[in-house]
């Protein structure tokens, strides 16, 4: 996405005054809705024998939830193996991915603040894109959404830094994830939704 200049000096301000800046990955730092939807479909390809139509609307992003609708009854047993196949064939299509540089550099521009990826995706492929736009080192910690870390990941992160009494500024673009953060505690001011 394109902001106005004004926009992302309004969001400098308030990474200015937090102690912590919160990052969501998919859709936020990184558009990967592309990539994600052409590795689904390579992998219903490859599991599936028969031909499932899978059209693109690029307002809908490609998850296992979606999948489960468009595929029929009678395959829905193979979508944990077309899962596990689209992520191990997720890597080629990296370069379908787009990297949200004003996101970026509110990130350079906020050196020694505390800066936290918090993803649902998972480790594996989280880190993927993370190495390809050479990320990694940017982020003070990092929370996954793997098989044994709940899906919420603001019900896991929240609690622990108001512990600390830090104030927190999030960048989001999943209305639940944003409902889940401001159910956590979190004034929808420290929110950003990079979407809206």
């Amino acid at each position: 996405m394109i902001y106005a200049r004004e926009e992302i000096e309004k969001w400098l301000s308030k990474a200015k005054i937090a102690n912590v800046i919160v990052f969501d990955l998919d859709g936020t730092l990184v558009n990967s809705d592309v990539a994600n939807f052409l590795s689904y479909k390579a992998a219903v390809t490859c599991i599936l024998s028969e031909h499932i139509q899978m059209n693109f609307d690029p307002e809908v992003r490609m998850t296992r939830e979606i999948l489960e609708r468009i595929i029929p009854y009678r395959c829905r047993q193979k979508i944990s193996e077309i899962v596990e196949q689209k992520e191990s064939i997720y890597h080629h299509y990296l370069s379908e991915t787009i990297l949200n540089n004003n996101l970026i550099e509110i990130i350079d521009r906020s050196k020694g603040k505390e800066i936290i990826l918090a993803t649902s995706c998972r480790k594996h492929r989280a880190d993927m894109l993370l190495d390809y736009y050479d990320l990694a080192d940017k982020f003070t910690s990092k929370i996954y959404g793997d098989v044994n870390v709940p899906r919420d990941k603001y019900t896991k992160l929240i609690p622990e830094i108001m512990k600390e009494n830090k104030s927190i500024l999030i960048f989001e673009n999943d209305e639940s994830a944003i409902e889940s953060a401001i159910s956590c505690g979190i004034s929808e001011d420290c929110i950003i939704n990079v979407c809206g």
